[in-house]
């Protein structure tokens, strides 16, 4: 499934089965939760009624909100964007995989794979071009990072840290301080993987 987005905020015009489909998911993994809405609200820091548009398929959600929703659940962002269960083996083709962010200059993040367990891991695909970037809020306490660069040059950004990475560099990073990627010099292209601890 593609999400296309402009900026920060998914389009919702031409995706209403896919978002009313996003907004089952996180009912149903609230649900699971034994959590209201009131709880899921205190606990993502999205307000209430965002929720409710959310779950009832009529919200425009960013992909911030889409992410602290996903960490206050504990499961993956995948989970909820896509339909379907947890296969042993769970293979992603490049048309499944989920673009969730595209810069002004041509900048593009890509959700490549994702799973749940009692933690969250999620596999993203950096391509910034220079002096471009992504920026995040803090995930939930404990959520670890880590970036592998693959061509070109990422500089990295996670609280008073800054590093620049040339391909074949990596990192890790506290993903719970607010963080942020942009392209280097020339441009570069990342893996970031994501690891977020269980349901908080």
């Amino acid at each position: 499934m593609l999400i296309a987005v402009t900026g920060q905020t998914v389009r919702v015009d031409e995706l209403a089965g896919a978002v009313t489909g996003l907004g089952v998911r996180v009912r149903g993994v609230r649900n699971e939760r034994g959590w209201s809405l009131d709880a899921l609200a205190v606990r993502s820091g999205v307000a209430k009624g965002a929720l409710v548009a959310l779950e009832g398929g009529t919200g425009n959600p960013t992909l911030t909100t889409l992410l602290r929703v996903a960490d206050a659940l504990g499961v993956s962002l995948t989970r909820l964007v896509e339909d379907g269960g947890e296969p042993a083996v769970r293979t992603w083709a490049v048309e499944q995989q989920t673009v969730l962010w595209k810069g002004p200059g041509g900048s593009v993040a890509t959700l490549l794979a994702g799973s749940d367990g009692p933690g969250v891991l999620e596999l993203w695909r950096y391509d910034l071009v220079d002096g471009e970037g992504r920026a995040s809020d803090s995930h939930v306490a404990g959520t670890r990072e880590l970036v592998h660069v693959l061509a070109g040059r990422l500089v990295v950004e996670s609280g008073p840290e800054v590093v620049e990475l040339s391909a074949g560099g990596s990192a890790r990073l506290a993903g719970d301080l607010p963080h942020r990627y942009v392209g280097g010099p020339g441009g570069g292209t990342g893996l970031v993987c994501v690891s977020l601890p269980g349901p908080v």
